[in-house]
């Protein structure tokens, strides 16, 4: 596990770390560097939800398996809530309270656990959804803005036990959380590309080791490094450093 890994920028998969930082992940089509084949990348396009008003911010499970998402789809409160769509069984189910606004849900690698933001602990949730309720049914409109709610706080959700952990308490608007991804999830035999930026000079970051592949990679100081390769086995591997110190896991499903 890359113990050192301290800052997540969710839209590029990018990781700070002390000693070594995996810029993105990404799985490349074997024509990708091809501009003609860039519409490649949305064929097959389907919709994958019908109920409600809404819905948005879906993230795929690490196995490739479920969605979570928000949508408006509860006649009592108008706001989102927090969904996971099983493709096997094509069940829904509600993991939010059911009370007050959500956003930003994300399946934490590795555990039971989802994410997300919510207010449902604001005592004013209610009198906002009845409002908002009201306004919608008087026939006004106004311009669609995201509402930074002070109230709004990070929650974990346990899929075995149904419990929820409050995980953040400061006031102020608190959602779009991530966790370090020292642990990758690709598909076997699909191309991937690991960006690594190395941004420390210490001796111990130098180089990066897929043992497993047969991939040893020098990491330039102060430099993004590719480490192109398609892997063609399924499993869980370690990677490390080059004086295994620094560790972290790639997860390998079958498609």
């Amino acid at each position: 596990m890359l113990s050192s890994l301290n800052k997540v920028v969710c839209s590029a998969l990018s990781v700070s770390s002390a000693a070594l930082m995996v810029l993105s992940v990404s799985s490349v089509a074997p024509d990708a560097q091809s501009a003609s084949s860039e519409s490649t990348f949305l064929s097959r396009v389907r919709r994958l939800t019908v109920e409600g008003k809404r819905a948005g911010e879906g993230y795929w499970s690490p196995d490739g398996k479920r969605l979570v998402f928000q949508s408006e789809r509860d006649p009592a409160n108008p706001f989102y809530q927090i969904f996971v769509l099983d493709f096997a069984t094509g069940d829904t189910k509600r993991i939010s309270p059911g009370m007050g606004k959500t956003t930003c849900a994300f399946f934490r690698p590795g555990s039971d656990e989802i994410m997300f933001g919510s207010t449902h602990l604001d005592p004013k949730s209610k009198q906002y959804q009845d409002e908002e309720l009201a306004f919608r049914a008087s026939g006004k409109e106004r311009r669609y803005a995201w509402d930074y709610d002070a109230e709004m706080d990070i929650f974990a959700y346990s899929e075995k036990t149904g419990t929820l952990k409050q995980l953040t308490t400061a006031k102020g608007y608190d959602a779009e959380g991530g966790y370090s991804p020292d642990v990758i999830v690709v598909n076997k035999g699909m191309p991937v590309r690991l960006n690594f930026y190395r941004d420390e000079t210490s001796s111990c970051s130098e180089q990066v080791i897929f043992g497993d592949f047969r991939i040893a990679r020098n990491l330039p100081a102060f430099k993004t490094t590719k480490i192109e390769f398609t892997p063609d086995k399924a499993g869980k591997f370690t990677f490390t450093c080059g004086m295994n110190m620094l560790r972290g896991k790639l997860i390998v499903v079958s498609s």
